[in-house]
């Protein structure tokens, strides 16, 4: 059984994906969050939530 566009292998699927990723990466990456500016942003709403009193301040 074929699946979609008449491939019937998965990993040549996957690798049909995996060279559309590599060739596009650059524009991907554009799209990603940067680990440490997220990580400040939920810090500061944990630490609002604590003040406002919506969570116990030690419960993270």
């Amino acid at each position: 059984m074929k699946g979609a566009h008449n491939i019937g292998n998965v990993a040549a699927a996957f690798v049909i994906l995996l060279a559309v990723v590599e060739r596009h990466l650059g524009e991907l990456s554009e799209g990603w969050y940067d680990p440490a500016d997220a990580a400040a942003v939920v810090q500061q709403a944990i630490d609002r939530m604590e003040r406002d009193g919506e969570i116990e301040t030690g419960h993270r």
